[in-house]
């Protein structure tokens, strides 16, 4: 796979994920505290479990990777967090909706890795750190007009869209992840 062609999925993918985070990452605090009415102590040590939990499931990554491949590792860590923030615009109560997002913030945190070291792995040697920063570049820019989008939604739809929209997006990202990368392997899986 050449140098551009890599960063040209990566780009799609990783503008799609950015989209991802930058709708729910600032938009939870906010819908936790409108929809349950939970205080920010709660919300808070939420967000500390989850962080907590996240470092924890890094531990696993290699496992999964070796077991699944890297690229079916990542697309299911992906599908995995469709699943769970379906699950979270749907929980009824506060601790349900809490169960479902740190379930997901470690499903999500285990494809990290994994993703960062099957893109070094397939790149160019020379290209590496190319790659490394232009993969990032469209998160960053789509991740800015998230919070904008998430704001409308709230406004105009329900205060669950962005949520759901984001769902949406995800499950489209770990397609396309998919269809780009499947036949391709990291040295290691050679």
């Amino acid at each position: 796979l050449s140098t551009r062609k890599l960063i040209t999925r990566l780009w799609l993918t990783n503008s799609l994920n950015g989209l991802v985070m930058g709708v729910v990452g600032p938009f939870l605090t906010y819908w936790f505290a409108l929809r349950y009415g939970v205080a920010s102590t709660e919300i808070a040590t939420l967000y500390a479990a989850a962080n907590l939990l996240s470092a924890v499931s890094y531990i696993g990554a290699p496992r999964i990777a070796y077991r699944l491949g890297a690229v079916r590792a990542i697309v299911v860590a992906r599908l995995g967090a469709v699943v769970l923030m379906a699950g979270l615009a749907l929980a009824p109560t506060f601790f349900l909706a809490a169960v479902a997002y740190m379930i997901r913030i470690m499903i999500s945190a285990i494809g990290m890795p994994i993703r960062q070291s099957f893109v070094m792995g397939v790149a160019e040697e020379q290209s590496r750190s190319r790659v490394a920063a232009m993969a990032n570049l469209p998160s960053q820019a789509t991740g800015m007009i998230a919070p904008t989008i998430a704001a409308h939604l709230v406004q105009s739809v329900s205060d669950a869209a962005p949520i759901w929209l984001a769902t949406v997006v995800r499950a489209i990202n770990a397609a396309l992840f998919a269809l780009f990368f499947r036949n391709i392997r990291p040295p290691e899986e050679e």
